[in-house]
C-alpha cells in the first residue's frame, strides 16, 4: 500500500491544475504623502546564485539518476526533471507549456504524437526522436517494477522523422499522457544515447535539461550546474542548485533557520508561526489536492447505517478544523475533489453543512443512542491528532463518546482493528484504493464497494469520452460518495514551502515533493 501510495504521488505530483499563484507576494508600489504612486526599486535577479534545497535524499531508497534504474524516491523528481527536462512543462493554470516537445496531440484515444524541439544533450549530441524511442524502449525492457500502468500500456513507438514521436497505447489513455505522464521525467527522462552506450547513466547522467550533474556526494549532496547546451538560456535563472540531505520536519526547519539551506518543502502547518516570526524567511502556500478525511466502517458498528454516516457529515465543523489544525491555511470541504481540481463542482459543496441539530436527529433515526462509543484510529503525526480531538469534542456535545487509539502504523492497524472511524487523507491518485479496493486497506478498512462509484471512476480515465462526459462521471462519483458517505471529508491540505526572502518564482508546489524548481530564482 505504501509503495503504491508513493508511486502514484510521484507519477501525478499534483493531479489536475493548481489554480492559484503564490499566496505571499511583495508589494511593488508605495504611496507618497502627496498621494502619488512611486514604484519601488525592483530586486535584481542573481543569475550566479546557487540555490540550496533541503531534501531527504536518503529516504525511500536514496538517490538515482537513471530513469531505467530508478528507486521509489519521490524527491528524486526534483533533480531528474532538471537534468533531463520534460516533454511538457507544468504551468500554474494546468494547461502546460512547451518543453522538449513544442507540440502535442492525441490523434485518437490510444495515440499520442509529439513534435520535438531542436535541442542538444549536455554532451553536445543531438536530441531527436531516435533518442526518445531508445530511452523509452529501454525503460520498458528494464527490471524497474514501479513503472505506471499508462507507460506499460505502450504497444509501439514510431519515429517518422527526427522530430516526430508517435506513441501507441493498448488503452485509451492519451489524455492522461498529455495531462500528467509527459510532465515529469521520473520514468520518461531521455538520457544521451552516448551516455547509455558508455554505461555511465547511473553515475554520470547526460540529459537535455536546464542543469547538469556537477557532483554527487553519496547520501549527502547532489550538485547541479547550468547546462551550456540548453535550448533556452533565459530560463536558466540560477548558477546552480545544491540538494542537501535534510530530514523532513524539525531538522529541515532548523536547517532553514540556521542558514544551511535556502528552501524546504513538505512543511507542516505547526511550523507556520516559526517561519512567519523570523526575519529573512518567507512562506509560499497553495491549495493542494490532498483532502484529509475520516474513513468510516460501513459494515459493522455504530456507523454501519447510512443515516448515521450522513449525521456525521452534519456534526463536523470543518471551519473549526481548518482554523485549529491547519492555522487557517487549508480549505474546509465536504468533497473528495479539491478546488484546484479541474472538475471541482462548487454546487456539490452545498450538499452538507455544519448543523448539530440535524446531526442529532439523524443519529436518533439511525438508532445511535446517547452514550454510544465510536472507535477511532488516529496517526500520531500532525494534523490528524488535532482533527480527531475536534471531532471528539463535537460528538461529545451530541452525547457520543469517541475512543481514540493512536497509531504509528495505520495501514496495518486499520485492517486489524476495523475502527468505526479512521483518520487519513487521500487525493485523486488514491481514489481507486479507497473506493474500489481489491482488498481492505487503510483508506477503506471495512472494504466498502459500490458498482456505480467504480464505474464512474473508470469513466474519468477514459480518453475516448468528451470533456463533458468526463465531468459528468466525476459528478456522479462525488454524488454517490456524498449520498452513501463511506468517507467524510474535512479539509484540503495546503501545499507549503518555506524559504529565505531572496527565493522567488515558486508558482507550483507538488504534493510531498516540494516546489517546481524550473522557474525558481534568487535576487541579490
Amino acid at each position: 500500500m505504501l509503495l503504491d501510495h508513493i508511486r502514484l504521488r510521484v507519477r501525478r505530483g499534483i493531479a489536475g491544475a493548481i489554480a492559484l499563484a503564490v499566496a505571499l507576494a511583495l508589494s511593488t508600489a508605495a504611496v507618497t504623502a502627496s498621494g502619488a504612486a512611486v514604484t519601488s526599486k525592483k530586486a535584481k535577479v542573481d543569475k550566479s546564485a546557487v540555490l540550496r534545497v533541503g531534501v531527504p535524499l536518503n529516504d525511500q531508497g536514496g538517490v538515482f539518476f537513471d530513469p531505467s534504474n530508478s528507486v521509489l524516491n519521490p524527491f528524486a523528481r526534483l533533480w531528474v526533471d532538471l537534468i533531463y527536462d520534460t516533454m511538457i512543462h507544468d504551468t500554474p493554470d494546468g494547461k502546460g507549456a512547451p518543453g522538449l516537445a513544442t507540440k502535442w496531440s492525441t490523434p485518437d484515444p490510444q495515440t499520442v504524437e509529439l513534435t520535438l524541439r531542436n535541442a542538444k544533450f549536455s554532451d553536445g549530441s543531438a536530441f531527436n526522436s531516435a533518442a526518445v524511442k531508445a530511452a523509452w524502449e529501454r525503460l520498458l525492457a528494464s527490471s524497474v517494477t514501479t513503472i505506471p500502468s499508462e507507460i506499460k500500456a505502450i504497444t509501439s513507438i514510431e519515429t517518422p522523422d527526427d522530430h516526430t514521436v508517435r506513441v501507441h497505447l493498448s488503452e485509451p489513455l492519451s489524455k492522461q499522457w498529455i495531462n500528467e505522464t509527459l510532465r515529469n521525467s521520473f520514468w520518461l527522462g531521455v538520457p544521451s544515447p552516448a551516455a547509455v552506450q558508455a554505461g555511465n547513466v547511473t553515475t554520470k547522467p547526460v540529459g537535455a535539461g536546464p542543469y547538469a550533474l556537477d557532483n554527487y556526494q553519496e547520501g549527502q549532496q547532489v550538485t547541479l550546474k547550468r547546462n551550456p547546451q540548453f535550448y533556452d538560456p533565459k530560463a536558466q535563472k540560477l548558477g546552480g542548485i545544491e540538494f542537501v540531505e535534510v530530514s523532513t520536519g524539525a531538522p529541515a526547519l532548523a536547517a532553514l533557520q540556521g542558514g544551511t539551506v535556502d528552501l524546504i518543502g513538505n512543511l507542516a502547518t505547526d511550523a507556520l508561526d516559526k517561519i512567519k516570526g523570523q526575519p529573512g524567511l518567507a512562506l509560499s502556500s497553495q491549495p493542494g489536492t490532498l483532502v484529509y478525511d475520516i474513513s468510516l466502517c460501513t459494515s459493522e458498528g455504530p456507523l454501519a447505517s447510512k443515516k448515521a454516516r450522513q449525521a456525521l457529515q452534519y456534526a463536523i465543523d470543518r471551519k473549526g478544523i481548518n482554523d485549529a489544525a491547519f492555522a487557517g491555511q487549508g480549505t474546509p470541504t465536504i468533497l473528495p475533489l479539491s478546488p484546484s481540481h479541474p472538475f471541482y463542482n462548487k454546487a456539490l459543496a452545498k450538499t452538507y453543512s455544519y448543523n448539530p441539530k440535524k446531526a442529532k436527529a439523524l443519529f436518533k433515526q439511525a438508532g445511535v443512542k446517547p452514550g454510544t462509543t465510536i472507535t477511532a484510529l488516529v496517526p500520531t503525526g500532525p494534523p490528524e491528532p488535532a482533527i480527531s480531538e475536534i471531532v471528539q469534542s463535537e460528538l461529545k456535545d451530541l452525547g457520543l463518546k469517541v475512543q481514540i487509539t493512536p497509531s504509528t502504523n495505520v495501514p496495518a492497524d486499520a485492517v486489524r482493528l476495523r475502527p468505526a472511524m479512521d483518520f487519513v487523507g487521500m487525493d485523486p491518485t488514491l481514489f481507486q484504493f479507497a473506493f474500489a479496493p481489491p482488498v481492505a486497506n487503510a483508506l477503506n478498512a471495512c472494504g466498502w464497494k459500490n458498482a456505480g462509484v467504480e464505474a464512474a471512476l473508470n469513466a474519468t480515465k477514459n480518453a475516448s469520452l468528451s470533456e463533458g462526459q468526463v465531468k459528468a462521471a466525476w459528478d456522479k462519483f462525488q454524488k454517490l460518495v456524498l449520498a452513501e458517505s463511506p468517507v467524510v471529508f474535512t479539509d484540503v491540505a495546503p501545499l507549503l514551502a518555506a524559504h529565505t526572502d531572496k527565493v522567488k518564482g515558486i508558482d507550483i508546489i507538488y504534493n510531498i515533493i516540494g516546489p517546481y524548481l524550473r522557474d525558481v530564482y534568487m535576487v541579490k
